[in-house]
């Protein structure tokens, strides 16, 4: 009996993992955003903080700032809210999520660390 439940257990299970295509703006906004993080992160990791990464980190999310109403603008404008724009928009929210933890983390966080070290030195 447990061989024909393992088949119809993967076939249910690939059915919800792999993305449709009717998904792929949500895939793709979303990976865009996540690949441009991902370089701050690891120039951050490799160099550290320096202001060629303040300038990148700045004008990603500006990118993405500006990505969001541009979607949205041409959706309410042109053809609609159609699900393309809103697939689209779901996938650049959680990148901006991910914009605010990247700033938290360099700057917020960062300069907690560096007030701790000047307390400590007095």
């Amino acid at each position: 009996m447990p061989p024909t439940i393992l088949p119809s257990l993967f076939e249910t299970l690939s059915f919800y993992l792999i993305p449709s295509p009717e998904w792929s703006p949500f895939w793709y906004s979303l990976y865009e955003g996540l690949g441009t993080c991902m370089i701050v992160w690891i120039q951050l990791y490799f160099f550290g903080m320096s202001t060629d990464i303040t300038i990148q980190l700045v004008g990603f999310i500006t990118m993405h700032l500006v990505t969001f109403p541009i979607v949205a603008w041409h959706a309410y404008y042109g053809d609609g809210w159609t699900e393309e724009a809103v697939d689209m928009c779901l996938g650049i929210v959680p990148v901006l999520g991910l914009d605010v933890v990247t700033v938290w983390l360099v700057y917020w966080r960062g300069r907690g660390r560096l007030d701790e070290e000047l307390g400590a030195k007095d």
